[in-house]
């Protein structure tokens, strides 16, 4: 297999094609792209791929029928769907086609990657060399855990001590302070780092399809199940299955899942036959795990025999001196992605340091990167930054409510509405941001009823 996987992109908006061919190109992978789905069907005829991207609506041949296609005539080949009009049924439907993830548009480009990391390990894993994706891995994972914080000094020399050991990590910490960091840090600092990382958020898929995730199915074990498909245990047998948010899964699969911990064994959906296998296995939750034993949400025997070692990790602003190294970690990393050469000012760095920053370090990532790519000046100066972090707050002022979720539609409103925001409502850059065509973006404003200022 070679050291980068072929991928081919499929979708009739040109602009999206050309943005993932920029993002992809060269980096991490070698990219065709097709204009439909007939295309597609040319392209796999011609050439072996081992990751397919398509868009379910396509005129002529949808992406659908081309999942199916593929599923029929290149078994080989991980499909990643996507949509711009997603749905948990559709997601569901997907799934159950044999793709291998589904997302949402507008995608994030990092993400991207990362699922595409993914599905290249889970094809590597059924080679007998079981090889990671290496290259993507060290250019999208940033695995050096820096820090001038004392807390988090004594966190990573706690991590060299547990890696080479064969220790199960509960690692608790609220959203976005890096648990998947740290179970990357141990994982590459173990005997088992030539072997596959998978990680599976536990709160982002139904139980049906989370249960399939974890365990894999055979052929017929339910519609439309036309192919066997391994669960994420068995692709992770000799490496490291990182279950974030592990608190969301139900009681049911929690005691799939503590048997199958247990004893080493578990059986694919619809099988008699028992597999077995070796896993080290990290979990994370943002949640109170003692309240959630308490309240009979989560087995405390389960607890016990994921936690062998504890890690809790501390919240940014419990360690806000880590700021401007972070934040220049990132600007490097995001300057050299976009071709950019922006500096931030001292002044901006001592700002940075006087926001709470609830959404921790992905907030303070995710600030950066839109801070590189909308201000115009060379400098990024407070000004820029206090716009930017007011759009954040914005974002977060209803799934601040304890309890309240948002649908795929309205999570897509909202980030359409950022980035109009952060454009100053240029809707050509919004739409340059989004990667999808003006006339597109403009569409969809009126679907949303997003209200433009004079």
């Amino acid at each position: 297999m070679p050291d980068k996987p072929s991928v081919l992109i499929v979708d009739d908006n040109e602009s999206i094609r050309r943005l993932f061919r920029k993002a992809l190109l060269g980096k991490c992978c070698n990219v065709d792209t097709a204009e439909d789905g007939n295309k597609a069907l040319e392209c796999l005829g011609k050439q072996k791929y081992d990751i397919a991207i398509l868009d379910i609506m396509m005129p002529k041949l949808n992406g659908i029928e081309v999942l199916k296609h593929i599923n029929n005539n290149y078994p080989d080949i991980a499909v990643i769907m996507m949509t711009g009009h997603g749905t948990m049924r559709m997601a569901q439907e997907c799934m159950q086609l044999g793709a291998y993830d589904y997302l949402t548009k507008p995608l994030n480009l990092n993400d991207l990657r990362i699922v595409i990391k993914n599905a290249y390990n889970s094809i590597n894993s059924v080679n007998k060399d079981d090889r990671l994706f290496a290259k993507v891995s060290s250019m999208y994972e940033f695995c050096d855990i820096q820090s001038e914080n004392p807390a988090i000094k004594s966190i990573v020399s706690l991590l060299k001590k547990i890696a080479t050991t064969s220790s199960q990590v509960f690692i608790q910490g609220e959203t976005g302070t890096g648990k998947e960091l740290v179970a990357q840090y141990i994982h590459k600092n173990s005997d088992r780092k030539d072997k596959s990382f998978i990680a599976l958020n536990c709160a982002s898929l139904p139980e049906s399809l989370l249960e399939s995730e974890l365990f894999g199915y055979e052929a017929g074990a339910f519609t439309d199940a036309l192919k066997m498909k391994r669960g994420l245990l068995e692709v992770a047998h000799k490496g490291t299955l990182f279950l974030d948010e592990v608190a969301e899964l139900s009681p049911s699969l929690q005691a799939k899942l503590l048997r199958a911990i247990d004893t080493k064994i578990f059986r694919r959906l619809g099988s008699n036959q028992e597999i077995e296998v070796d896993v080290r296995i990290i979990s994370a939750t943002n949640k109170d795990i003692v309240e959630e034993i308490n309240s009979k949400r989560f087995r405390k025997d389960l607890f016990y025999r994921l936690r062998t070692v504890s890690i809790n990790l501390p919240a940014l602003r419990e360690r806000k001196e880590d700021i401007p190294l972070l934040v220049n970690v990132f600007l490097k990393d995001i300057n050299t992605s976009e071709k950019k050469n922006k500096t931030i000012s001292e002044k901006t760095l001592e700002k940075m340091k006087e926001y709470e920053w609830p959404g921790n370090i992905r907030e303070l990532r995710n600030v950066v990167e839109q801070l590189v790519i909308l201000t115009n000046k060379d400098t990024i100066e407070i000004n820029d930054l206090l716009s930017c972090i007011k759009q954040e707050e914005i974002e977060r002022r209803d799934s601040a409510e304890e309890g309240k979720y948002q649908t795929l539609s309205e999570r897509n409103r909202d980030y359409i509405e950022k980035v109009l925001m952060n454009s100053k409502w240029n809707r050509s850059n919004a739409a340059k941001i989004l990667g999808i065509t003006r006339r597109t973006l403009l569409n969809k404003i009126k679907y949303y009823g997003i209200k433009i200022p004079e």
